[in-house]
């Protein structure tokens, strides 16, 4: 059994305001959280918007926060991010990117492969893959028999409500799963973050997984058709993703504002 840690969104920001330091404590709160896990995690992944700007102090001030992690921990890039910052986070990997400019990777743990994909693009909230992405993430599927999950900021599929369908989404995000269910059930699970909540939905074997924010969380009622209206009730945190031959699961650890 594989077992991860599923962090997202926590907008680190060089404090200028209370609201920023309570922010950034609550980042902290979740990494000392991890650390006292009892079950054995190989690693940790940020599916993006590492920094709430990105500000050179903000981004000393995420290094120095998640260097306490004591398991390592890779970085993708949000729409809040920059290539510099991710670059500059991932270094102690050593990573080989597709290019410098789109930030996509592939790492291994046991036998499984994690294929990271930066979908990053001008626009303010929508991701988009190219045409070069796709036959990168083909290559890496097709590449050995071994297992695949998949990292993406954005969520692919829809949320089953319309103003966060409308600009949350990645725009090819019904061809990445076609390509996906291609793999022959080697695909075990796709996480991603943007939408400030912890969502989950299986379709056709392979679940699709995203975790809350540091931030505020965002209410994805079915039917909303009300832009990024806050979600008071549920509270930031980070989720334990365990995997092996026979199953994937998802365990939520919320961590309340008091934390």
């Amino acid at each position: 059994m594989l077992r991860f840690i599923h962090i997202s969104d926590t907008h680190v920001v060089h404090p200028s305001s209370q609201s920023d330091e309570e922010l950034n404590e609550r980042v902290r709160r979740a990494v000392v959280e991890i650390n006292k896990l009892r079950e054995q995690i190989s690693f940790v992944v940020h599916t993006g918007d590492v920094l709430k700007d990105p500000h050179p102090e903000s981004a000393k001030l995420a290094t120095e926060i998640f260097s306490r992690l004591e398991v390592p921990i890779y970085f993708l890039c949000g729409n809040h991010d920059d290539a510099a910052t991710a670059l500059a986070l991932n270094e102690p990997h050593g990573l080989h990117y597709r290019t410098n400019d789109s930030l996509d990777f592939v790492f291994h743990q046991g036998e499984i492969s994690f294929v990271a994909l930066d979908a990053k693009i001008g626009a303010p909230y929508v991701g988009e893959l190219t045409e070069a992405q796709f036959e990168y993430l083909e290559a890496a599927l097709g590449k050995d028999e071994s297992d695949k999950v998949v990292f993406v900021h954005y969520p692919p599929l829809s949320l089953d409500c319309p103003w966060g369908d409308e600009l949350l989404s990645l725009q090819q995000g019904e061809r990445l799963h076609e390509l996906l269910i291609r793999s022959k059930g080697r695909v075990r699970g796709v996480f991603f973050g943007h939408i400030h909540r912890a969502y989950s939905i299986v379709r056709d074997g392979i679940l699709y997984s995203s975790i809350s924010s540091a931030q505020d969380q965002t209410d994805l009622s079915p039917g909303l058709e009300k832009e990024l209206a806050k979600d008071l009730y549920h509270s930031h945190g980070f989720q334990l993703v365990a995997v092996d031959k026979r199953a994937i699961s998802t365990r939520q650890y919320p961590l309340t504002h008091g934390n």
